[in-house]
């Protein structure tokens, strides 16, 4: 059964997220579990789907750690960190339907 609370709420945190960082969105998120807006089966959806280093800061901490390792490599990471990016967010979202469906 789909729990329509989860709406909205979630989908502004994980633009958080993905913008700005994970900690901001856990922060915004906990505070709806404390107002009782959104069920615990929800919560724990939104956990999951929140769980992933895919944000815009976490490319440039990539791309400047593999610089260390591959300078020679480097514009080729740049191009890679957007496609990367979405991998990761899509792993966590992969992850959070799965744990909808085993609760």
């Amino acid at each position: 059964m789909a729990d329509s609370r989860l709406g909205i709420g979630v989908r502004i945190y994980i633009g958080k997220k993905t913008i700005l960082n994970e900690f901001i969105a856990y922060l915004d998120l906990g505070e709806m579990i404390k107002k009782q807006e959104i069920s615990q089966r929800s919560a724990i959806i939104a956990n999951y789907a929140l769980c992933n280093f895919a944000n815009v800061g976490s490319i440039g901490i990539t791309i400047g750690g593999m610089t260390g390792i591959a300078p020679n490599r480097q514009q080729d990471l740049a191009r890679m960190g957007v496609r990367t990016m979405i991998g990761g967010l899509l792993a966590g979202f992969i992850t959070a339907g799965i744990a909808g469906i085993l609760i």
